[in-house]
């Protein structure tokens, strides 16, 4: 009677630490800006307007990521489970990573476009008489 007790907790022990290990699962959804976990990727053309190219390229770069995503989730899908969740820690970490590498370029790019401008005003705005009278 010990050893049935005994079975049926190794059992429902079991069968919660699976359910735990499916709901570690990572989701794209938690890794990207909200509206753009359905990017699609479409070449950029040269004839584009300027603000189409540069929204097209942001989709690129967000349906490029939810790929590679996908592709290191199907890896961690067809390991054992002991290594499963070591995985899913590994691609969430990394995913923060690449989210942090992302937020400092745009941000470092908005530093630099502001600096051209800001540099292009003094530039601009300085005016010489060539011509005295």
């Amino acid at each position: 009677m010990k050893i049935m007790k005994m079975i049926i907790f190794l059992i429902a022990l079991i069968l919660t630490v699976n359910t735990v290990y499916a709901s570690e699962r990572p989701v794209w959804k938690d890794n990207c800006p909200q509206g753009l976990d359905d990017a699609v990727y479409k070449e950029v053309q040269w004839y584009w307007p300027e603000s189409t190219r540069a929204t097209q390229e942001i989709y690129n770069y967000w349906a490029k990521r939810r790929g590679e995503f996908y592709d290191a989730l199907a890896q961690c899908d067809f390991m054992a489970d002991v290594f499963k969740t070591a995985c899913y820690d590994n691609l969430r970490s990394q995913q923060a990573v690449d989210n942090e590498l992302y937020r400092l370029k745009i941000e470092n790019k908005k530093i630099t476009s502001q600096v051209w401008r800001d540099t292009n005003k003094m530039t601009n705005s300085l005016m010489f008489n060539i011509l005295s009278r």
